[in-house]
């Protein structure tokens, strides 16, 4: 719609990360399934998202039955256990991964001191598929502080996709810093980019190309860095 107030309120209602987004719902509003620009013919598009509509409805219809579950559950445990292995099965984005997250929240009550371990599956589980609120994201990093299970840098990588001021960007700068320090890496090419957004902010907003060096060589080094960033770490490093 050309109304940019209506366009942002669509974009935080749904949380639209990128463009274009493709939302299927029902005709209340109710979203089950997402999807965009995939590079496929008009014929097969349309077979994709019959496909999505059909996994979708399942998807949203199991996990509202799971909510249900959990609050007559005499083993609520046991209930949080499964919509664990359904969130880690949904993924990211999937619009009934939001209902079972809810779901999974309720598990770090039921476990406040890790004695079961429950607590840490939980967070481990939103984290790492991409629905740990700010609360939740701070408890991972007390969790990992080495990032021996990837929490820490599926943290910091949200983070730098995330930042809309001055006080998001330190934070996100801090974190880099002590994902940095603790040496451990799980998907590289999540951490190189990380890195780099680092080395870019060090050197062009604080001004200190000598801090940013270590995390552009970083990043260069693990690799799998998009063609466009590349030559920007080589910039900093003076290497070109």
């Amino acid at each position: 719609m050309p109304n940019p107030a209506r366009n942002k309120e669509l974009q935080e209602k749904y949380a639209i990360r990128g463009f274009p987004t493709v939302l299927l719902m029902t005709a209340e509003g109710e979203v089950f399934a997402q999807t965009g620009y995939k590079g496929m013919s008009p014929e097969d598009y349309l077979a994709d998202v019959r496909d999505l509509r059909a996994k979708g409805k399942k998807a949203l219809e199991d996990a509202k039955a799971l909510t249900a579950e959990f609050e007559k559950a005499s083993d609520k445990p046991a209930v949080i256990r499964r919509a664990i292995d359904a969130l880690n099965s949904a993924g990211e984005d999937v619009p009934a991964g939001n209902l079972l997250a809810e779901v999974v929240r309720k598990g770090i009550a039921l476990d406040p001191e890790n004695k079961s371990g429950l607590k840490m599956d939980c967070i481990k589980v939103l984290v790492l598929q991409g629905y740990a609120a700010p609360g939740e994201q701070t408890l991972a990093l007390e969790m990992d502080p080495k990032n021996e299970l990837g929490l820490m840098e599926a943290v910091v990588a949200k983070e730098f996709q995330t930042i809309d001021s001055d006080e998001a960007k330190d934070r996100f700068l801090a974190h880099a810093q002590t994902l940095f320090d603790a040496g451990k890496v799980h998907k590289t090419d999540k951490v190189a980019m990380c890195f780099a957004v680092a080395a870019y902010y060090i050197n062009e907003d604080k001004g200190n190309a000598e801090k940013a060096k270590p995390f552009a060589r970083k990043a260069l080094d693990l690799g799998g860095l998009p063609a466009q960033v590349v030559p920007m770490m080589k910039e900093i490093l003076g290497e070109q």
